[in-house]
């Protein structure tokens, strides 16, 4: 009868020892109750930290600021925070805002910067610039909601073409990240 508790509890975790060195990856609501030498948390930009589907309540990212909080105290001697300065979707590279997680510590915790020889490179192919008279006749617009028959509500990332035969990249409330042509999404639900 204990068989099939303790089998569904075991993880990996479970059969390291603790003088093996390794890399532990491990999502933030993992690490809670567990301590570190050194945590790396990656990826705090705005719409990922807090995430863009918990931004519609203060309930919501108070709940992300305290699994953010979780990850920083996870640390017992060296916490490193870092976030891209720009992403890329699909074919499309934009540029990020930092978490305003990480600005809301107080700057005199963080150790002085080292120059980077990469910190000012370019993205491969220069973020598009949008053309405001054709963005005015598009049928679908960027941060529209839409309804889809199978994933629900979301929320248009990114237009390529116009009218009805656009290809929209949409996230969806469910968590869901699709491409769909515009055809198969209602504007008014």
């Amino acid at each position: 009868m204990d068989y099939l508790p303790f089998v569904s509890l075991q993880t990996d975790l479970d059969q390291l020892s603790d003088q093996t060195e390794t890399v532990r990856l491990m999502t933030m609501h993992n690490a809670k109750g567990l301590e570190f030498e050194a945590v790396f948390i990656a990826g705090l930009e705005d719409e990922l930290l807090p995430h863009r589907n918990s931004k519609s309540s203060r309930e919501e990212i108070e709940e992300e600021r305290r699994l953010f909080y979780v990850a920083v105290t996870r640390a017992k001697s060296r916490l490193f925070l870092s976030y891209a300065k720009f992403r890329r979707l699909y074919d499309t590279f934009y540029y990020t805002k930092t978490s305003d997680f990480i600005q809301e510590i107080d700057p005199s915790l963080f150790a002085p910067i080292v120059n980077d020889p990469f910190s000012f490179l370019p993205p491969r192919q220069k973020p598009r610039v949008k053309n405001l008279s054709r963005e005015s006749k598009k049928h679908y617009r960027i941060g529209q909601q839409v309804y889809h028959e199978e994933y629900g509500v979301g929320t248009i990332l990114s237009v390529d073409g116009e009218d009805e035969a656009a290809r929209l990249t949409i996230s969806f409330q469910n968590g869901n990240l699709a491409r769909i042509i515009g055809s198969f999404v209602k504007t008014e639900f």
